[in-house]
């Protein structure tokens, strides 16, 4: 079984579509990653841009398009809900992507270390982990107890990269790489 971590492709201009979601008071935002119904509409704003995109992080939310919605709901992908965000400045429809597949916690150990040199000093990073099977629900998106990452099977991807959404990119998980300091406590 191949997964992969979804997430923004790399082109981005200025004109790109930016929103800034709202949290609803006394509420996590990772609940809603994790696929909670918030309470109360969610309202988001235009922050920059107004080229609209079918995929985009908000602070590590996942904001995508009606098209992406389509897409997943038409292949019956699992694990996957949308939560409607209302945004005035838009006439776009556009929904937060909340997962109730759950996997892990990762396996680290056989990551390579990478170190990694920043002008405020240098840091270590992990590429590639391994997901346990017996800790995935067998969905097609899914999360891990800790991260903010959204993982993705082979079949998600081909249905989404089958309908050339924009702004969408996947990158696999012996691929993925991360700081060190985010894994702190997982099995490295």
């Amino acid at each position: 079984m191949n997964f992969y971590v979804i997430r923004e492709s790399e082109y981005e201009s200025r004109q790109t579509l930016r929103l800034s979601v709202a949290r609803p008071p006394d509420w996590s935002m990772s609940r809603i990653l994790r696929g909670e119904v918030p309470p109360g509409p969610l309202l988001a704003k235009v922050h920059m841009g107004t080229e609209p995109v079918d995929y985009t992080d908000a602070a590590a939310l996942h904001v995508v398009s009606e098209r992406f919605r389509r897409v997943v709901q038409a292949a019956n992908l699992s694990g996957a809900v949308f939560h409607s965000l209302v945004v005035p400045d838009s006439s776009d429809k556009w929904y937060l992507l909340g997962v109730t597949g759950r996997c892990g916690p990762f396996d680290y150990s056989a990551s390579v270390r990478l170190e990694r040199h920043f002008p405020g000093g240098d840091a270590t990073y992990l590429r590639g982990f391994v997901l346990p099977l017996d800790t995935w629900s067998r969905d097609d998106f899914c999360v891990p107890p800790v991260a903010n990452l959204v993982i993705v099977t082979e079949a998600a991807v081909e249905a989404l990269q089958a309908a050339n959404l924009q702004h969408v990119a996947f990158t696999p998980i012996e691929k993925h790489e991360i700081a060190e300091r985010l894994v702190r406590g997982t099995t490295i």
